[in-house]
């Protein structure tokens, strides 16, 4: 674990958390993640372990040799804050329970199909009143989740919003 780096042969198959980052290649990236079995890393090499994030989800840091990055596996916590990312795909990580892109503010996402999130760290990341509502018309339905905004909103009056989310079991934290 934590030695990741590019892989040789075929594409696995399975799921996998796909980011596109701003970063030029050669440059550093950190991601947090708690995975039953990381499978292969494609874009990053040299992978290795720095931390801990919210005490048990290990930190690492590996040098980007694309500004595509994949990681294969599933995954239950993950984490990228400050990656400069641009887009984040997550459709396959049916296990998924916490999301953090603190710290992305041009990032692009859609978690509709995460059924399992409890959580979402947004913090960092302007939305417009478009973005806002397109985010809560595609949450998965949750019971308890929150999705916090630690910054502002642009132009938008939440009330709604906040209700159509609550009707869906989430919580928007703005």
């Amino acid at each position: 674990e934590g030695s990741g780096g590019e892989g040789s042969g075929d594409e696995p198959t399975g799921p996998y958390i796909s980011l596109t980052t701003k970063k030029p290649v050669g440059s550093t990236i950190e991601i947090a993640y708690y995975d039953s079995e990381l499978t292969k890393i494609s874009g990053v090499v040299d992978l290795q372990r720095i931390g801990g994030w919210h005490g048990d989800v290990p930190v690492y840091r590996g040098t980007l040799t694309s500004q595509e990055v994949k990681l294969y596996g599933t995954f239950t916590k993950f984490q990228c804050a400050g990656g400069s990312l641009t887009e984040i795909d997550t459709d396959t990580q049916g296990a998924l329970e916490v999301i953090d892109l603190t710290n992305n503010p041009d990032i692009k996402f859609n978690f509709e199909f995460n059924t399992k999130l409890k959580e979402i760290r947004l913090n960092g990341r302007i939305l417009s009143e478009k973005e806002l509502e397109d985010l809560v018309e595609k949450l998965p339905p949750s019971l308890g989740a929150v999705c916090s905004f630690k910054y502002r909103i642009i132009g938008v009056s939440t009330n709604n919003l906040k209700k159509k989310a609550e009707n869906k079991g989430w919580t928007l934290s703005i």
